[in-house]
């Protein structure tokens, strides 16, 4: 007889785990191949601290100290350290392939609509609940957790690969949760000390994953209040009531030390760079919660983007519907608060919503909205509507057998929809083209869209020297339109500029990084790049003239340096350029560009010696680099040493062809870019040694 009460459970979970597995499978099949997007490349690709090569502690251990800023430059302080190890490790066995990153995720989120379902379970059996759904909680637990987990707003933290952040986040939030009520609701010491050691565990790896999951003892108290105290007791009430005052005093109190000294803490010095203030932006996320909440439960796949159109609420009343939201949340809040003695499973599921939006969705100065960051507050958002159909079910009783298989039809074609839609959303994930041309359809007035597209037709890992003047008439639909940062036009002017520069339309890209700079003086990236098209051009004054500039406001830049110094050599200012090339080595002895000038440099003051063991130091074998021997034989032909010259003279000749040698040499002199040598020179000592060669043969 136990053995029967124990298969029946057994079971039905084995038959719900199947079927969420089958059902996010099918849902999230077409994903796979899905490509990197947006804070894929620093987190991930261009992060070289995560690109680990073996498994060894310290190789691991380094991980968790690596910086997406920096390029993965090791810090002090951990970064979100077990989702970088994920990453790491992903990185190991598939290096920049996506297919191993979309596996974990789509692992991830299976992880987590498993483990709601057993929380969901263990809820349902909770001491303030007396009993009430025990004999429906596997079908409730069921629907709520599919509900949850085939809705289409899920994608962007599913699919989007580096937003495993926040799926890995709820994964260990919610298994915290579980572990929480396994100790509170066990009568087995062994049981329960694991489990606490369980929830412990989870808040950290939660914690280690993404900061929101701070919210995670806000959610375990009003759990062990709605469901586990007895709310019948004035005692434990008022008991309640001290705990909850004494934490909003506190947070009124740390609040208020904020507001008073904001300007001294640089975690809101980040305002500067946003287009909206701090109180905008907690009466914008108003509206944009309200809009989050119609998304889940109207998950029309139009209806989802990775960018949307935000007016800014600068008031209660402007938008006009700022007031209502502002409302809305009020009035959501108050319902939930009023009834967690009375419904407190519809309780969980507003104020869960709600504690977990307080991190993202309040005054924290980030990006206004992102739909991943519904993946964790939405968890238990279902569990009344998985109620309220079981519920319905029960209602239709004896000869009411159609009923129920109408109402059990619907809710295998909502299934059947939320799959669909979230198939149908997936595919849009397929490429950075075709995220972002549906991210223009949706949110016309917002710029982001239009310059992401043009950056990945112009300047992304295949650009597309076809479509460039797309990419122009892109940046110009962006100039008036509103960007999700403090950019100023000079941004927009400046990429339009490279674009000219790589249609060798040189005159208008000098145009255009002549309008960044008129707009913003201090936009270096713009004028290091004029210098660069100016030198090109050979308008080597009016270079020099900006790089003066770039150098006033950073005369230790390596990459300022070395072209004031190029440009003098080309003056035949030879100690002059020395002087800035000798400080830009100091500081990137690796660079190749500035080891040729400074070469060069050298042998033009008599610095012979100096100027062969520098080059020696580039290789310079003749596969790697032409410019390398013929820069050798300058400075052996000034240096007067004629076994030297005739000896790299023969390295030249045994690795290339006569004509390629001309032709290279002459490509060289005609770059206003390379370091300038003597033709003469190199021709003499290279048609000597060919003539020697010739006569010998």
């Amino acid at each position: 007889m136990r053995k029967t009460e124990h298969i029946g459970p057994l079971i039905k979970n084995l038959l719900v785990i199947m079927a969420l597995s089958l059902m996010i499978f099918l849902s999230y099949r077409n994903t796979f191949d899905a490509y990197w997007h947006l804070d894929d490349r620093p987190n991930i690709t261009d992060n070289k601290g995560l690109h680990i090569s073996d498994l060894s502690p310290e190789s691991l251990i380094q991980t968790f100290y690596t910086s997406p800023q920096q390029g993965g430059a090791i810090v002090k302080r951990p970064y979100r350290p077990i989702s970088c190890l994920t990453f790491a490790l992903n990185w190991y066995v598939g290096q920049d392939r996506v297919f191993g990153y979309h596996l974990v995720n789509l692992i991830i989120h299976w992880l987590t609509a498993v483990c709601l379902y057993y929380t969901i379970k263990q809820l349902l059996h909770t001491p303030n609940l007396a009993g009430k759904y025990q004999r429906n909680d596997c079908l409730i637990a069921f629907l709520a957790a599919t509900l949850w987990a085939l809705n289409p707003i899920q994608t962007q933290a599913v699919t989007y690969i580096v937003q495993r952040m926040a799926s890995l986040t709820a994964m260990f939030y919610v298994l915290s949760l579980l572990f929480y009520l396994k100790f509170r609701l066990s009568q087995h010491s062994a049981v329960r000390v694991f489990s606490l050691l369980g929830c412990v565990l989870g808040f950290f790896l939660a914690l280690a994953s993404k900061e929101n999951a701070v919210t995670l003892p806000f959610a375990l108290f009003f759990m062990e209040v709605a469901f586990l105290q007895d709310l019948n007791s004035i005692f434990i009430r008022r008991r309640i009531l001290v705990i909850t005052g004494s934490a909003v005093i506190l947070l009124i109190l740390v609040a208020a030390y904020f507001n008073f000294s904001l300007e001294s803490f640089s975690f809101f010095q980040s305002y500067k760079q946003r287009p909206f203030s701090m109180w905008e932006r907690l009466w914008t996320e108003s509206r944009i919660v309200v809009f989050y909440l119609s998304q889940l439960f109207y998950p029309a796949p139009y209806r989802f983007s990775i960018d949307h159109d935000i007016d800014l609420s600068t008031s209660f009343l402007q938008p006009w519907t700022t007031l209502p939201s502002f409302l809305i949340v009020l009035l959501l809040v108050g319902f939930g608060l009023w009834q967690i003695r009375r419904r407190p499973l519809v309780a969980l599921a507003i104020l869960f919503f709600f504690i977990n939006h307080l991190a993202e969705s309040t005054i924290i100065p980030i990006e206004l909205m992102f739909e991943h960051r519904n993946y964790l507050p939405s968890l238990f958002v279902f569990l009344p509507v998985a109620l309220g159909i079981v519920w319905l079910y029960e209602r239709f009783t004896g000869d009411q057998r159609l009923q129920r298989s109408i109402l059990a039809g619907l809710v295998v074609l909502l299934i059947g929809c939320l799959g669909w839609s979230t198939y149908t959303r997936n595919s849009v994930w397929a490429t950075e083209q075709s995220l972002w041309e549906d991210a223009m359809r949706k949110a016309p007035g917002n710029a982001r869209p239009l310059l992401a597209l043009a950056w990945d037709i112009a300047y992304g890992e295949n650009p597309k020297p076809d479509q460039y003047d797309k990419a122009l008439a892109l940046y110009a639909r962006a100039l008036p339109l509103k960007i999700h940062l403090n950019l100023p036009p000079a941004y927009i002017y400046n990429n339009m500029a490279g674009i000219y520069a790589k249609k060798q339309d040189y005159d208008q890209a000098v145009n255009y990084y002549r309008q960044a700079l008129n707009i913003e003086p201090g936009h270096t990236r713009a004028r290091f790049n004029l210098v660069n098209i100016l030198i090109y051009k050979g308008q080597n004054d009016e270079a020099e003239k900006h790089v003066d500039v770039l150098l006033a406001a950073h005369q230790n830049s390596g990459a300022y340096l070395n072209i004031k110094g190029l440009l003098l050599l080309r003056e035949k200012n030879a100690a002059g350029a020395l002087s800035y090339l000798e400080k830009a080595w100091r500081a990137y002895p690796n660079d190749r560009r500035i080891r040729f000038n400074l070469a060069m440099a050298l042998s033009l003051k008599g610095h012979y010696h100096e100027a062969e063991k520098l080059l020696r130091k580039t290789d310079y074998r003749p596969a790697q680099n032409i410019t390398t021997l013929f820069c050798l034989i300058e400075n052996s032909v000034r240096a007067g040493d004629a076994a030297a010259s005739q000896a790299y003279a023969a390295e030249l000749l045994m690795a290339y062809k006569p004509e390629f040698i001309r032709q290279s040499l002459n490509r060289h002199l005609e770059d206003n870019m390379q370091v300038p040598l003597q033709k003469e020179l190199i021709t003499t000592a290279v048609e000597s040694r060919r003539a020697v060669i010739e006569k010998n043969e």
